[in-house]
């Protein structure tokens, strides 16, 4: 019965994966990461309906149209998705293994408290910086997301092989691939 099973194992139990979803690889892209799923699915749909709409072009981050024409859906559209096919899938491809990763790691709220931050933080920054220094537009994509989890990549994750590799006398490990 439930009630001589203790609390640890209930909540370990939960966490262990059955072997009908370690071979069906479908079931484990995203399990336990609903914010990256659900980040991964608005990038690809926003794409098709861009690239089938021909709406790329209002997707773009663009200062002088933000403030002089009143565009201001610019300011939260620009992160959805990226500009072109070749960008989508890299993105796609660098985004997806460190998204779920730091969300299994830091859990579903706080990673989601996360990329909020860091998309608003870096909207409010680059509409000060493009406004004051330069008049010029920064293609859509949700740049600023790879960022932020390249810096925890950077930052949380250790070197398994610290001279993987020398160029010239440096050593770099498998982390600067």
């Amino acid at each position: 019965s439930a009630s001589t099973i203790p609390f640890y194992y209930i909540s370990r139990s939960k966490c262990i994966m059955s072997s009908s979803q370690l071979s069906n690889p479908k079931a484990v892209w995203f399990l336990g990461a609903p914010v990256s799923k659900a980040i991964v699915i608005t990038a690809v749909v926003t794409y098709i309906g861009a690239e089938m709409n021909k709406l790329h072009q209002a997707l773009i981050f663009d200062t002088t149209k933000i403030f002089e024409h009143a565009q201001f859906y610019r300011i939260f559209v620009c992160n959805l998705t990226f500009g072109s096919m070749g960008e989508l899938i890299f993105g796609l491809l660098a985004l997806c293994p460190l998204l779920r990763r730091f969300e299994r790691e830091m859990g579903s709220r706080k990673f989601g408290a996360f990329i909020v931050y860091t998309s608003i933080l870096s909207t409010v920054m680059e509409l000060l910086f493009f406004n004051i220094f330069f008049d010029i537009e920064r293609y859509s994509g949700p740049y600023p997301q790879l960022g932020a989890v390249l810096g925890l990549f950077h930052k949380f994750t250790p070197r398994m092989h610290p001279k993987f590799f020398g160029v010239l006398g440096y050593d770099f490990s498998e982390k600067s691939i």
